[in-house]
């Protein structure tokens, strides 16, 4: 738990223009290390609270719908009515095709 807040010193929060007011339990010991970590770095509870929310949104991953990696359709064409469920055993069949030994082969690829 320490080590989460520690790198928070270099993020700045953002600036708020509306508040929602957020209410939450800690078990003594949380509210015992947040302290000390409060201390350490001169926040509030406020402030470092703010800061830990910071971090965890910048962190999400988020998904851009428009991104063309995902929006564009499928080009090619197998003639293979089932490859998506049947993928791996046209791979496996393309192995052998090419000679490689079985012995070599993995499950796995």
């Amino acid at each position: 738990m320490q080590r989460a807040f520690e790198s928070l010193r270099g993020i700045h929060a953002v600036e708020r223009v509306m508040a929602k007011v957020v209410q939450t339990d800690l078990e003594e010991e949380e509210n015992r290390l947040f302290k000390e970590l409060l201390e350490k770095q001169r926040l509030s509870i406020r402030d470092g609270l703010r800061l830990a929310i910071d971090k965890m949104i910048k962190e999400e991953v988020r998904v851009d719908p428009k991104d063309p990696f995902l929006s564009r359709k499928p080009v090619g064409k197998s003639g293979l009515g089932d490859l998506s469920t049947k993928h791996d055993a046209y791979l496996c069949r393309k192995r052998r095709r090419r000679g490689i030994p079985r012995h070599e082969r993995t499950s796995g690829a």
